[in-house]
């Protein structure tokens, strides 16, 4: 008999996996509820609304969460993006500051154009210094020793802006200059989008799960013996 202490999901995947094998498994979780940090609001306002573990970053290139979703039964909701930024380009419209018109499509595209463009240099910066040399560094001291010094246009400072915010500050939930460039632009990480350089692959990227995380949560617990408000 094995006792697996909390109900969130890696509780819930590592007591599915023992009962699958036959194992007789108790869960105990101090909350008065299954998922830990991955809840879907289930009334109210927010009905619907994910108050934690929202996406599934590459969709069903997302081999771990694809495969965990396919098992139970669930059912994604295809979103599009890449490993930068989610959704699809083309739904995207982007104002600059003090305008109530939209940029064109061939503006918008060409200041992804010149973000990538300066993120690649950037990039390339930090690989020739080094990781030893490199550490210690933060994104913002990486992009201004590389591109500080361009005549970038005041409109497309602003745009480059907005892109590093989406690119890194909403991904990570810091900003640029507590951000670790070794970790940002050296560290290898599992790859989720494969062939995400071919054109028109942000259509695919990434996706929602059908119905919330908390159905994922509900099926992973159906067959467990969960005890709730039962803390160790």
């Amino acid at each position: 008999r094995v006792a697996v202490v909390g109900a969130g999901v890696a509780g819930l995947v590592a007591a599915r996996s023992l009962h699958e094998f036959g194992c007789e498994v108790v869960v105990v979780e101090a909350l008065d509820r299954l998922g830990g940090r991955t809840y879907t609001a289930a009334a109210g306002t927010f009905a619907g609304v994910e108050q934690g573990a929202h996406w599934v970053h590459g969709g069903v290139n997302n081999l771990p969460s694809s495969t965990l979703l396919s098992f139970l039964g669930v059912e994604q909701v295809a979103v599009g993006g890449d490993e930068s930024w989610e959704g699809r380009r083309e739904l995207l419209r982007l104002f600059p500051a003090g305008s109530g018109v939209p940029l064109t499509v061939a503006q918008r595209d060409q200041s992804f154009d010149l973000f990538s463009t300066a993120s690649e240099a950037v990039g390339n910066y930090v690989e020739d210094v080094g990781g030893g040399a490199a550490h210690g560094m933060s994104v913002a001291e990486a992009w201004r020793e590389e591109v500080g010094d361009l005549n970038f246009s005041w409109p497309d400072r602003l745009l480059m802006r907005w892109h590093q915010r989406v690119v890194y500050e909403q991904d990570s939930g810091a900003g640029m200059r507590s951000l670790s460039a070794e970790a940002e632009f050296l560290d290898e990480y599992t790859e989720f989008y494969p062939g995400s350089s071919a054109p028109g692959y942000e259509r695919h990227g990434d996706g929602f799960v059908k119905g919330g995380y908390s159905d994922v949560v509900g099926r992973l617990a159906a067959p467990l013996d969960v005890r709730l408000g039962s803390p160790v």
